[in-house]
């Protein structure tokens, strides 16, 4: 967190979600198709080093599974994005695919990771059972972290505003003990007129 303090996650040079749609949503983690897809070719780079001196190493702990619609084997009329966990959390957790959505349950049958958007509207996200998720942590000796990227902007009146200014926000939090630990930084830009 003293490395994450010092830094603008801006660029996007941290690692990001992959996405994924050759293969069909029950194969992820399990079947050759999901194996085959697990490389950095395809967005799933494992465990690596970042860069900007980075001082651990980070892997991401979802994907994004995309359907296309109105594919060639027409089997959905509309498109949709799914958030899904890592193969690592799936295999660490001792998940399974319920076969519902995007429901992943445990060797109990208990629901432990899910996108909600797969039942509701809404924003796509993925949510995961805390206490499972602090076991499994403990247990391999890791932390969750998110890097946090926001920006807002102030846009004068017209097609070509004479000046505006953006507010980045770039921060950082960690799952600890104690919940959530983290802050959040921002900066105002003032960024030149689109004609200059």
């Amino acid at each position: 967190m003293s490395w994450a303090k010092g830094m603008s996650f801006w660029g996007r040079w941290m690692p990001e979600p992959a996405e994924l749609y050759q293969m069909y949503l029950g194969e992820h983690a399990w079947a050759p198709a999901a194996r085959y897809f697990e490389q950095p070719h395809y967005g799933e780079g494992g465990w690596h080093r970042p860069g900007n001196d980075c001082p651990a190493e980070v892997q991401v702990a979802s994907l994004k599974y995309v359907c296309e619609g109105r594919g060639f084997d027409c089997s959905v009329d509309d498109g949709f994005t799914l958030q899904l966990p890592a193969s690592d959390l799936i295999l660490g957790l001792d998940l399974r695919w319920s076969g519902v959505g995007a429901d992943y349950v445990d060797a109990k049958g208990r629901l432990t990771a899910f996108d909600p958007t797969a039942h509701n509207e809404g924003p796509a996200s993925f949510l995961i059972r805390k206490d499972l998720l602090e076991d499994f942590l403990r247990r391999e000796g890791l932390t969750m972290c998110w890097a946090v990227l926001g920006e807002k902007r102030v846009i004068g009146p017209g097609h070509q505003p004479e000046t505006y200014f953006s507010l980045e926000a770039s921060g950082a939090y960690a799952l600890a003990s104690q919940g959530l630990i983290g802050f959040l930084n921002f900066r105002p830009v003032e960024l030149p007129h689109p004609s200059e």
